[in-house]
Formats: C-alpha cells, sequence, structure tokens
C-alpha cells in the first residue's frame, strides 16, 4: 500500500516528536502492509522551511535503513491556499507529491468562499493538480454537499482520513466519509498519522470498512493504484458525480507482506 499523507517527519508540525516516534511510526506503518509513504508536513511558508524538511527526510531514511525497517519515503507537502502558495510552487518553496503535479490541499480553510474556486482554479491552470485533504472533516461539508461537488466537477480530487472511517474524528466525519464513498467521489485514503496513538500510520483497519462499502476494487484503488498514479505523475480518474452509488462489496484478507 502506499501512504499519501503522513506527518511522520519530526520537529517540523504537529507530527512526530522526535525520531523515536517516528521510528515508531515507520515501523508501525511497514507492518500494516504500507511500502511507501509520502511525507506532507505543513507548509507555512517560513524562509528555509523546505530545506529542514528534505534534510530530515535524509536523516529519518538513514535511520530506518540503520533499523532494518524497508519504507520507502518521499516528499511532499500539506498546503494552505495563499496567495503567495502558486509563486512557492513553482519556485519549490512548497512541495508537491512525490515530484509529481499533485498538490494536497488542506482543507480547514475552505469553507464557502468564492476566492477558494478561483485560487484552486488559478492553480490548475498552472499545471497543478489538486487533492483535497480530509475533505470529510469541514463541517459545512458533511451534509451540503454543493460547493464540493463544484470542486470535484472542477477536477478536484478527494482524499479521505483512515481514522475518519473508523470515528476517530467524530460520527459526523465518519457518516460524511461513507456517504463521499458510497457516491463514489474519493479517489484516495491516506493515514494523516501524527503519532503513534491516536492518529497512527495504519490503513488496514479502515480498508476493512471501505471494502464493505465499495467492494474489493474500489478499496484497491484508494490505497495502490491512484496513490501508484501520483508517483508516476499520471492524472487520476475522472469522477463522474452522476454515477451510480457504489453497491456492497465483499471483504477480503490484505497481505501484510
Amino acid at each position: 500500500m502506499i501512504d499519501v499523507h503522513c506527518h511522520m517527519l519530526p520537529f517540523v508540525d504537529d507530527g512526530a516528536r522526535d525520531w523515536e516516534t517516528s521510528l515508531t511510526m515507520a515501523r508501525m506503518a511497514y507492518e500494516d502492509g504500507i511500502r511507501t509513504t509520502i511525507l506532507t508536513p505543513h507548509w507555512t511558508g517560513q524562509p528555509g522551511e523546505i530545506d529542514s524538511v528534505k534534510a530530515r527526510r535524509t536523516e529519518l531514511a538513514e535511520r530506518l535503513r540503520d533499523a532494518g525497517i524497508g519504507l520507502n519515503l518521499l516528499l511532499g507537502n500539506e498546503v494552505i491556499l495563499t496567495p503567495q502558495l502558486e509563486e512557492a510552487l513553482q519556485n519549490g518553496g512548497a512541495l508537491h507529491l512525490a515530484d509529481s503535479k499533485f498538490v494536497l490541499l488542506e482543507t480547514a480553510q475552505l469553507e464557502h468562499g468564492a476566492f477558494n474556486r478561483k485560487a484552486i482554479f488559478r492553480l490548475q491552470t498552472h499545471g497543478h493538480r489538486v487533492i483535497l485533504a480530509h475533505p470529510e472533516r469541514v463541517p459545512s461539508w458533511e451534509k451540503e454537499h454543493t460547493e464540493l461537488k463544484e470542486l470535484i466537477q472542477a477536477g478536484c480530487a478527494l482524499q479521505v482520513n483512515a481514522q475518519s472511517l473508523l470515528g476517530g474524528f467524530g460520527k459526523g466525519p465518519k457518516l460524511a466519509a461513507e456517504r463521499f464513498l458510497k457516491a463514489g467521489w474519493v479517489s484516495l485514503m491516506g493515514t494523516d498519522a501524527h503519532s503513534t496513538g491516536s492518529r497512527p500510520p495504519i490503513l488496514s483497519a479502515a480498508l476493512a470498512r471501505v471494502e464493505k462499502l465499495i467492494g474489493e476494487a474500489g478499496a484497491r484503488r484508494l490505497v495502490l493504484d491512484n496513490p501508484q498514479r501520483i508517483l508516476e505523475n499520471r492524472p487520476l480518474p475522472w469522477v463522474d458525480l452522476d454515477a451510480e452509488p457504489a453497491k456492497r462489496g465483499f471483504s477480503f484478507p490484505w497481505s501484510r507482506g
């Protein structure tokens, strides 16, 4: 499996608090069946930020090799929509996912804003492919979907959090994530891991729920097929908002090999 959203790097944001935590998170991910993790520290636009992130990624990779943990680490950012974002993406001051054209966009500030849609469209016209991180956690999108559907129709992809499907963020996000999955709107599932406890780097537990909602093939697309497209910088499949909701599939045991 491939995790497209993870805060495993220490000392850069509100994720791993130290190297020991990072190593434990990496071991947990690998034992869960994750083989590649895209590290996505929050982007702030501060001077020297990206150099620091790259240096810590290199050090973490070395520590993983010393510990015998075979997790492949790639880099990206979880970015916020600011007037400076476009320039930062163009000059390397903010990171796409795994050197692709995909941008993981924090959705916390995306409620009710025509400016947001214009800014996203501007990113897209400059060749950036926008992924909306955990839209199920945006309160106004839990039940009212007009704005979210407009963004999907404009070409934005949705990434839900594994812990949302397990109730880790409450009933509202859980129901919203299930609703989005059954509607066929979701392209990716990530851990959005921040720790070894309440927000761990685990996908398999949520996959059992995803399989029941949309079937084995649908679950595979979220954690392997579509993430692989990001690594290869290939467009994600277009989401048909008028398609019939996904029918319940059969569960199957995911290999941890």
